[in-house]
């Protein structure tokens, strides 16, 4: 009788074995089977895809694929590791290559991301990735039915153990009657009560996980408002997610067939969509389009459709894709094209605004000193109009007297066209400066100097000042761009030197402005410097002298100068202009691209003219 009790308890103890080795060995390594697909399809692709939809940085990303490559070969390793029958070793072998492929594919992944270009991780998502975790998925879970198989064996074999050790039992119990019966009965009720509560245990954590992975699939594809869908190649049967009867605006029933599905496209656009499902379905090629989408309420939708093809046996067999509504990704889209065409137009708007703005100010900084010109006009008509009285005075003496002849009236004649000629000039030069140079000409900028300093050298000569041109030996001064703007410019530099020297000058020492003209080395710019001895200007103002409406001189200044001077050459000629202070005074300095060689001859040689007027000159500039 003890013998035989002996017996039972051993046959229990076997079967409290082999349950704890069929839970370490295959619902252990089930488990891992399903964190290593979750890694792949969680993990891994859906990390891709909200990073193509901008849910995640890069850098998120990338941390996650790394994450989820680490764990995935923890857990093969793992699963390696286990006491494995012929037909798991053999869909070990299987196996091991694609885990291989994905962590490469993976690799590939990493180094795509950190390009951050998603036109390029997108077509690498459909071509690479897709292609190389769906087998390894397929191949996992072929690993799981095995496991699972195995597992329904070791369950039959326990029940058949548990019969022939509860038989043994029972007689032992016969044998032992009163006192066996207890004892067998306990042990007997903790070994079922341990089995079935290991099987239970087991059986809610998967359906459990189960459970998990499908609310996490309807509550992310919710979100982003995508789903599932799937097509049998052979009975065009068409099989949809929850979400994919959602952005229907259907319920749930049995799935549409293929032709009734169409029509929720506009007529256009489903001749596209054939074509590409025909294309996949035929080459593999992997699918993705956007198309409008009516639901079954009306509402107008932006569609987008990715699908990739699915093999047995080298045949294609079903397609497998996505379906996502991105009407609110068109909408942004689509306002962003439209704010950057209204953008356009307000830049171009605004640039000729400004432009024209700019030009008003020119010409207003010229009106601005239209006294002062009709003052030097009358200034320089003053003594030829003198000139032209006598002359017409001494005529009528001449008469009387008797001194009229031919050579007489000749040279009346002469000596009155002359001063006629000189007022005429002097009107069209002020006249010609006053007007906006329209276009762009080719112009000589020394002869240009020259014409400014005819017309306003005596001005600064009245107040002790000293101007200077010199050239350079072989030096190309020809330039496109304004000829009177860079007057204009010329002279508003000219003014500032010459107040700045006046309100310096208490001694009466000789004010000094040297104009240099010359080349850099490759004769590619016309350097032009306007250098005086006004003591410069201070340091701490010299960086804001170019901003509008900012002066130095108080209430007499409008700021307005240099700043239009600036604009002219910079904005209106591509040239630039800067300052410095040297020596005893300031340093302006402009430059400008010169025009291409008409002549050889265009070349300036050496040369210095100085434009300080004696007080007869200025007396009577005709003489």
């Amino acid at each position: 009788m003890g013998s035989t009790i002996i017996l039972g308890f051993k046959e229990m103890k076997a079967i409290k074995d082999r349950f704890e080795f069929s839970y370490d060995n295959d619902v252990v390594m089930l488990s891992d089977l399903k964190k290593m697909s979750d890694l792949y399809v969680f993990d891994l692709v859906s990390t891709v895809h909200k990073v193509q939809a901008s849910k995640v940085t890069w850098e998120e990303g990338i941390k996650a694929v790394m994450e989820a490559q680490q764990k995935s070969n923890r857990l093969w390793n793992s699963i390696k590791a286990n006491t494995l029958t012929a037909e798991e070793l053999q869909l070990i072998a299987e196996t091991e290559p694609l885990v291989t492929s994905v962590n490469n594919v993976s690799n590939q992944l990493i180094d795509i991301m950190s390009q951050k270009d998603k036109t390029v991780l997108k077509t690498f998502r459909h071509d690479n990735l897709y292609s190389a975790v769906d087998p390894l998925i397929h191949k996992l879970a072929e690993l799981s039915d095995v496991q699972l198989k195995q597992s329904k064996e070791q369950l039959q074999s326990s029940k058949i153990s548990y019969i022939r050790s509860k038989n043994i039992l029972m007689f032992g119990v016969l044998s032992v009657l009163f006192l066996s019966f207890f004892g067998t009965a306990y042990i007997v009720g903790i070994i079922i009560k341990k089995t079935k509560a290991i099987i239970k245990r087991e059986r809610d954590l998967q359906v459990e996980e189960l459970r998990n992975a499908i609310i996490l699939l309807d509550t992310t594809g919710h979100i982003a408002r995508i789903g599932g869908w799937t097509l049998n190649v052979d009975t065009m049967k068409i099989s949809w997610t929850r979400e994919v009867y959602d952005i229907h605006e259907i319920d749930v029933i049995q799935p549409l067939d293929f032709n009734t599905a169409l029509e929720f496209y506009p007529p256009e656009v489903r001749p596209d969509l054939i074509a590409q499902l025909n294309e996949c379905l035929t080459t593999g090629k992997n699918m993705d389009i956007e198309l409008p989408f009516i639901t079954t309420k009306g509402s107008r939708l932006w569609i987008n459709i990715q699908a990739n093809a699915q093999y047995k046996k080298g045949k294609i067999v079903r397609l497998i894709g996505s379906f996502q509504d991105i009407t609110r990704h068109k909408y942004v889209e689509d306002e962003l094209k439209r704010l950057n065409n209204n953008l356009n137009d307000m830049v171009i708007a605004e640039t000729e605004k400004r432009l024209k703005q700019e030009q008003m100010l020119i010409q207003q900084s010229k009106m601005a000193s239209m006294g002062e010109m009709i003052g030097l006009i009358a200034h320089q008509w003053r003594q030829p109009l003198n000139a032209v009285g006598i002359t017409i005075q001494d005529l009528e003496d001449a008469y009387k007297c008797g001194e009229v002849n031919d050579k007489y009236i000749d040279n009346v004649v002469d000596t009155t066209m002359k001063q006629v000629y000189f007022m005429s000039k002097t009107v069209d030069d002020f006249r010609d400066f006053f007007i906006p140079s329209k276009e762009k000409a080719l112009f000589d900028v020394k002869l240009n100097i020259e014409e400014l300093l005819s017309m306003f050298g005596h001005v600064f000569s009245k107040s002790n000042i000293h101007v200077s041109l010199q050239v350079e030996e072989d030096t190309f001064a020809f330039t496109d761009g304004y000829p009177n703007e860079l007057k204009q410019v010329i002279l508003n530099i000219l003014n500032n030197s010459s107040d700045a020297i006046v309100s310096k000058n208490c001694s009466k020492v000789q004010g000094t402005i040297e104009i240099g003209i010359g080349n850099n080395e490759d004769k590619s710019e016309v350097l032009l410097s306007i250098k005086d001895n006004g003591g410069g200007i201070p340091e701490n103002v010299i960086e804001r002298i170019f901003e509008p409406y900012f002066t130095t001189k108080g209430t007499d200044g409008t700021g307005v100068g240099l700043y239009m001077s600036k604009t002219i050459i910079e904005t209106n000629m591509g040239g630039s202009l800067t300052v410095r202070n040297v020596d005893d005074g300031a340093e302006f300095v402009i430059r400008l691209i010169t025009a291409e060689r008409q002549s050889e001859q265009q070349q300036c040689v050496s040369a210095k003219v100085d434009y300080n007027f004696s007080k007869e000159e200025i007396m009577y500039l005709s003489s």
